[in-house]
């Protein structure tokens, strides 16, 4: 949803969560993040595999 116009809804909705997950300013960055909050970055596109099974 991120690639949508700024105005679209979904992308202030994803915009929204993630501001409310990640702190930083650099929003792809995980830096002082902790555990399971360090999957909100903006760009992520590394697949492992627990989440191909």
């Amino acid at each position: 949803t991120l690639d949508w116009l700024s105005d679209h809804l979904c992308t202030m909705a994803t915009m929204e969560l993630l501001n409310t997950r990640n702190f930083n300013k650099k929003k792809n960055s995980s830096k002082g993040l902790i555990d399971i909050e360090c999957r909100f970055v903006k760009f992520n596109d590394c697949v492992m595999n627990e989440q191909l099974v």
